[in-house]
């Protein structure tokens, strides 16, 4: 059994992640400090709860820290390039119950695969369609329901390997306003 999380909109910065059969929704916002904020509905309060912020400055590394924290902390503690290729853009973190992860982008696709590089011809696990029109719906579909527990910090890693695959798309085909909004 799967789920697909639904993505309200093409938006990484102002969107709505939903899965209502599952009673999972995420909403991430900028607020006006740049800072942008990862919530989580908990269904028991109907309360929205922050899981994470981080802070994507254009000319220094990202950062992230759990809500109450006051130390920011680099994302490239929690997301590595994964391999010893340096050309490769695949990025490896960790979660719940120290599980390593890696997002990889093949096609139009980001993937994501759970365990080793080194596995076996590795099946994804979840991946993100996407799409260059405006407004298009575009879901992550899960399809091993065991990363629940690391949801949280997937969303928080989605986000940040996704802004930069678009931007490595936008440096590509030299279009700094592009459809794909952030």
């Amino acid at each position: 059994m799967s789920i697909s999380l639904v993505f309200e909109s093409t938006s990484l910065y102002h969107n709505t992640i939903s899965c209502e059969t599952h009673g999972i929704r995420y909403q991430i916002s900028r607020g006006s400090d740049d800072v942008v904020t990862i919530k989580r509905w908990d269904p028991k309060t109907d309360l929205m709860s922050s899981v994470y912020e981080l802070k994507l400055p254009y000319f220094t590394k990202d950062m992230y820290r759990k809500p109450g924290e006051a130390t920011w902390l680099p994302m490239r503690q929690l997301l590595q390039k994964a391999g010893n290729n340096p050309l490769s853009n695949t990025k490896a973190f960790h979660g719940s119950g120290g599980l390593e992860y890696r997002w990889e982008t093949l096609d139009r696709k980001v993937l994501l695969f759970a365990g080793s590089q080194s596995s076996p011809e590795p099946s994804p696990i979840a991946w993100y369609n996407w799409s260059h029109t405006r407004g298009e719906l575009s879901s992550l579909e899960i399809a091993d329901l065991s990363i629940l527990p690391s949801l949280d910090i997937i969303i928080l890693t989605f986000v940040v390997f996704e802004k930069s695959r678009r931007d490595r798309h936008r440096r590509r085909h030299g279009n700094v306003f592009s459809a794909l909004m952030i």
